[in-house]
């Protein structure tokens, strides 16, 4: 059994039925992510010599094994078709000799994984063209999960993929309520890609100003500087909360973050705003017990002219 599957026996979840390429989504995930995506590079050497060959890439491969009766509907790696992990894996030419071969466009797996979605996150153009004409899966189609293609794009940085999918008005682009775990904004800005993030802000097909400050709080934390950057040029208030602002700047002080508290300040972050409970950061400093850790951060407020 492979690492990957490993970890999906150890959630009761068959790994034939989760399909790689989700954003990340929880802790538990992040820590994995890592590990089924180099899954997806290699195939368990059990597969079959269809899906074996469709992973290499081997044009000549697949067609003479469907000549001997291989089928392209065959259900392999992740409960996906052969047609599905063309898709997948951005083979361009293996999908169209497959495509020509069946008329099983419209297959999903138990998890709603789609043939629109392998596409996205395979992120070949011209595949995800074929599939939108091709298939009457709705765009709007979600999974078990809650994610879409476009959120599958997005994730995976395929913005080539998102100007496609985007084209038309078809698609609602949608904000899911919180915590926006399946909308494309978060699935670009938890996967660290400032310039999707910017793409689709720059598109506001969906208006996400009733969340942008929850979004830039969780870049901060996070660290992502560039997502908050893209967040506050974009309309998200940061000093909206000035007890979440408190918060975060005695956190990042505390464990020695000093650079975050710089470039949130760049960003327009108040370091003299007070919580709701009455108290600066400031203030919060000083009652720390550890000198070092006090002395340091009260010596970078006051570098930075935050008032005594």
């Amino acid at each position: 059994m492979s690492v990957a599957a490993q970890w999906l026996d150890n959630l009761h979840v068959p790994s034939h039925e989760v399909p790689v390429g989700l954003p990340m989504r929880t802790t538990q995930w992040r820590k994995n992510q890592k590990i089924i995506k180099n899954a997806a590079k290699t195939p368990d050497a059990a597969k079959s010599p269809l899906e074996a060959a469709i992973h290499a890439g081997s044009l000549g491969e697949v067609k003479k094994l469907v000549a001997s009766g291989a089928s392209p509907d065959l259900i392999g790696w992740r409960g996906l078709t052969m047609l599905m992990l063309a898709a997948y894996f951005g083979k361009p030419e293996i999908f169209k000799f497959l495509a020509s071969k069946t008329r099983n466009y419209d297959f999903v797996t138990s998890q709603n994984f789609t043939l629109l979605m392998a596409a996205a996150i395979g992120g070949n153009a011209d595949i995800v063209r074929w599939v939108l004409k091709n298939s009457q899966i709705p765009l709007s189609h979600k999974n078990n999960t809650g994610e879409t293609a476009l959120v599958y794009a997005a994730g995976n940085r395929r913005i080539e993929i998102l100007e496609i999918l985007l084209a038309g008005d078809t698609l609602f682009l949608g904000v899911d309520p919180p915590p926006y775990k399946n909308d494309a904004l978060f699935a670009a800005s938890e996967s660290g890609y400032a310039d999707v993030v910017r793409y689709l802000l720059d598109r506001q097909k969906a208006n996400y100003a009733t969340y942008l400050h929850a979004m830039l709080m969780k870049a901060l934390w996070g660290g992502k500087m560039d997502i908050a950057k893209v967040l506050v040029e974009h309309g998200a208030d940061i000093n909206q909360d000035p007890t979440g602002t408190v918060t975060f700047l005695n956190s990042r002080l505390f464990y020695g973050h000093h650079s975050d508290v710089e470039a949130a300040r760049e960003l327009g972050m108040n370091l003299e705003a007070v919580a709701d409970y009455g108290k600066t950061v400031r203030q919060l400093v000083r009652n720390w017990e550890d000198k070092t850790k006090k002395t340091a951060a009260l010596a970078l407020l006051d570098k930075l002219g935050v008032a005594k």
